[in-house]
């Protein structure tokens, strides 16, 4: 994902779970995968952000930065639902830049009912990020 804003700024988001109550197996960092049949849960998945990068402008070289999820700094951070996810320099410094870049890395875990289905299951995840500008 890259988010590229017209000045320098502070860039946060929270993901909401559009499934859930769907995962397979419930977890502030597990997304639900919707629902096969009437009551048959397919799984859950995790997203993982990392590689994260700011540029003070659009013709900056890239800058590596970490992870700030919640209060947890690292260089990647698995996404938490109740959590707010940014750009960060350590744990008490948002990262401050026009451009900012990070790879999601998607992990799903599917139900072991799935292996006797006949097929027609579907992968229905869905989230969305709500993303925070600042000043």
């Amino acid at each position: 994902i890259q988010v590229v804003c017209d000045a320098q700024t502070y860039l946060a988001f929270n993901a909401t779970d559009e499934r859930a109550g769907t995962e397979l197996t419930a977890g502030n960092t597990n997304f639900g995968l919707g629902l096969y049949g009437d009551d048959t849960k397919v799984g859950f998945y995790k997203v993982t952000m990392e590689n994260a990068t700011v540029k003070a402008n659009e013709s900056a070289a890239d800058t590596s930065v970490g992870v700030l999820v919640g209060s947890t700094y690292a260089t990647s951070g698995v996404i938490d639902k109740p959590q707010t996810v940014s750009w960060a320099t350590d744990k008490d410094t948002l990262a401050a830049a026009q451009v900012f870049a990070a790879d999601f890395a998607v992990q799903p875990t599917l139900n072991a009912d799935m292996k006797s289905s006949d097929g027609t299951a579907q992968l229905d995840g869905h989230a969305v990020l709500t993303f925070a500008f600042g000043v």
